[in-house]
């Protein structure tokens, strides 16, 4: 499978820290703070496979910042709510282009994509899979502890 105009993909790599337990983010500010630009929520019963149940992108402000606000903490008792039993995480996402910068536009519809394309049951973005508003061609690859997260996503047009 070959990209049609190669040169106009983004190439987008994205770290995925080893998950830490949400308390404990919202307690201190994490290392990551300052170079991550995604985050997700992932919840863990015993040893099993972790559930996917957020994904977000914080442009302007740290995670750590966005997890305390007023939505998030509606957002962390509903789930603690809904899945008593499992032990809820956070890991942070460092984002890496291969060409160009990284601009609000591009973290938006980075984000979107992960979103849309892991439309999973217990996912609580809805809103972004209603509409898909992205406009470039890219390519993410997913590294680190990616789990439950595809290890690839791509967008846009390619031949064979």
């Amino acid at each position: 499978m070959e990209k049609l105009y190669p040169d106009t993909f983004w190439n987008v790599s994205i770290n995925w820290t080893k998950p830490k337990l949400y308390e404990n983010i919202l307690e201190k500010y994490s290392e990551y703070d300052d170079y991550s630009y995604f985050y997700k929520i992932t919840g863990q019963y015993s040893t099993k496979e972790h559930k996917l149940y957020y994904i977000g992108k914080a442009y302007y402000q740290t995670v750590s910042m966005r997890l305390s606000q007023k939505d998030h903490q509606k957002r962390f008792n509903k789930l603690s709510k809904d899945y008593p039993k499992h032990k809820l995480y956070v890991s942070f996402g460092i984002v890496k282009l291969a060409n160009g910068h990284i601009t609000e536009k591009r973290i938006d519809q980075i984000e979107s994509l992960l979103i849309y394309s892991h439309d999973f049951d217990h996912l609580l973005n809805k809103q972004k899979l209603n509409e898909l508003k992205v406009t470039e061609p890219y390519i993410i690859l997913n590294s680190g502890y990616r789990t439950p997260l595809y290890k690839e996503i791509h967008f846009g047009i390619f031949a064979k």
